[in-house]
């Protein structure tokens, strides 16, 4: 078994969130509030805390203020250490190389020296946008059993269900064996040739003198610019496995699945599969007063999170905290995040709305569950 602390953990935030629109105007993907109280990057750091890995850089793509500020020293993660920590890898920090912006394999190689300061053996290479609670440390020791080069960590799905459209897929053979990596795409019932798809959650473990030898090659060869295209490119050359995860996925890559994907934590199976799994989920601490519920609310199957003032009534619902719903509002199927006010008699069906919106009196806001309605940042309505 290999020895934890010996492995380096690497957050690759260079993700496609053109579907995501509004809620990722001023922030990436890894800083969009979930589930209540959460951000995205919680999951995957409180994943890699968990298994004991103590150095984690993440590599970033743009717009990373407010992700910074979630995170800081990383004390909720217990990251804030003398020795290992968190590191930030930006794509702008070194000018000399500012002509080859294009992709993220420059952003590896230009600090690449954190894969040697770390004195780790083996890898982690994890994405953001797939929220789930898994036990990294059962995976890596499965990699180094099995002797393979790089293990791949996939999700058995239906192939005709579009959820996980534009993810990535893992094509096996008979023995296991990963042979290429695609583009999950909807096929129609009766004519796929496979019932389920191998979806790719984008977790890779290797040694970490691999992963150098595939950056360094990458930038001498001219060849892919970003990581993600380089690991699924050794494929052909490396004996690659994969590792079947069975637990429950969010996989927040458009507005519909991260409305979708949060309306599945009502669901109680979910919701203890996420955070009551294998890891205990940390966030950044904020100290708030309990949630408040007048003697005339009423809430129906939802999540309230702290530092609420219900008055009004709240069905099918997450809030986030400070949301204060004023006495005859209605808020139905919807997502209401931080510091959101909903005023009397305003009624919000199938609607997002991002932090510090205002809804003012009689406002009547609704979307489709297909198509939800999103309420930008800091509006008044």
């Amino acid at each position: 078994m290999a020895k934890i602390n010996r492995v380096l953990g690497l957050i690759n935030l260079v993700e496609p969130d053109f579907q995501m629109k509004s809620l990722t105007a001023h922030r990436p993907v890894a800083a969009i509030p979930f589930g209540g109280r959460y951000r995205i990057i919680d999951f995957v750091l409180s994943n890699m805390s968990a298994a004991g890995i103590d150095t984690i850089g993440i590599y970033l793509q743009d717009k990373e203020r407010s992700l910074m500020d979630h995170i800081r020293s990383g004390r909720p993660w217990d990251m804030d250490r003398m020795s290992g920590g968190i590191f930030y890898f930006s794509l702008h920090s070194t000018p000399d190389h500012s002509y080859d912006l294009k992709g993220d394999i420059m952003n590896y190689y230009n600090n690449i020296d954190i894969m040697d300061k770390s004195n780790c053996e083996y890898a982690v290479i994890a994405g953001s946008n797939m929220v789930m609670n898994i036990d990294l440390k059962e995976v890596v020791d499965a990699h180094v059993e099995s002797k393979a080069d790089v293990t791949v960590v996939y999700k058995n799905y239906d192939s005709c269900d579009p959820y996980y459209n534009n993810a990535y897929v893992v094509n096996t053979d008979d023995d296991g064996k990963v042979r290429s990596f695609g583009i999950k795409i909807v096929k129609r019932a009766g004519q796929n040739t496979t019932e389920m798809t191998k979806v790719s959650t984008e977790i890779y473990v290797l040694k970490v003198s691999l992963l150098k030898e595939l950056i360094e090659d990458a930038v001498s060869s001219g060849g892919s610019v970003y990581m993600r295209e380089v690991l699924h490119d050794a494929a052909r050359l490396y004996n690659y496995r994969g590792h079947e995860f069975k637990g429950f996925i969010a996989f927040i890559s458009s507005i519909g699945n991260y409305y979708n994907s949060n309306m599945d934590l009502l669901n109680e199976k979910h919701l203890m599969d996420l955070f009551y799994g294998s890891t205990k989920i940390n966030t950044k601490i904020r100290n708030e007063n309990p949630s408040y519920y007048g003697p005339e609310s009423n809430v129906t199957n939802s999540l309230i999170a702290n530092g609420c003032e219900i008055e009004g009534e709240v069905v099918n619902s997450i809030l986030f905290r400070r949301v204060i719903v004023e006495k005859g509002a209605r808020i139905e199927n919807s997502i209401i995040m931080q510091n959101g006010t909903i005023k009397a008699g305003a009624n919000l069906k199938n609607c997002i709305a991002d932090k510090n919106v205002i809804v003012s009196e009689g406002q009547i806001m609704s979307g489709t569950e297909k198509n939800p309605l999103v309420l930008v940042k800091d509006s008044v309505i």
